[in-house]
């Protein structure tokens, strides 16, 4: 079964909008039995940083 996962990704330096919030919520409401996954920039930092120091050992 493929899993009911929405992935979605957050650059900003502040909080989801009001307006993305709201989407969020109205995805709850419609879709219970998905879960969010959120990207954020302290994410795609940390895995960029893991890519630096793994290619440094090569």
């Amino acid at each position: 079964m493929i899993p009911k996962i929405l992935h979605y990704i957050w650059f900003g330096k502040n909080p989801l909008t009001p307006l993305a919030s709201e989407c969020l919520d109205s995805r709850k409401a419609t879709m219970p039995d998905w879960r969010n996954w959120a990207i954020i920039r302290e994410i795609v930092n940390a895995l960029a940083q893991m890519k630096r120091f793994f290619m440094c050992k090569g």
